[in-house]
């Protein structure tokens, strides 16, 4: 898929991707719920490793979150 849309998108001819699937189709990643990235390099760097990713605190990603979604809903509230 990447080596295909290299084609389109020189810049991600270094990135390798490692999937859950065994084979790896486009349609399969249309169509078939759980196929989902493993690995993921992008210029040689890694950016997913065992479905985590390395360059982001994903525990403060997910705090600011909730922060904001709680920030939202007591707008949304205040809107009734």
């Amino acid at each position: 898929w990447l080596q295909h849309n290299a084609t389109l998108f020189p810049e991600v001819a270094g990135d390798r991707v490692r999937w859950n699937h065994p084979t790896i189709e486009p349609w399969h990643l249309a169509y078939t719920t759980t196929v989902h990235a493993v690995d993921v390099d992008g210029d040689g760097e890694p950016a997913l490793r065992d479905g985590r990713p390395t360059r982001v605190d994903e525990a403060e990603v997910r705090a600011k979150a909730a922060e904001q979604a709680s920030r939202l809903f007591r707008a949304m509230k205040d809107l009734s």
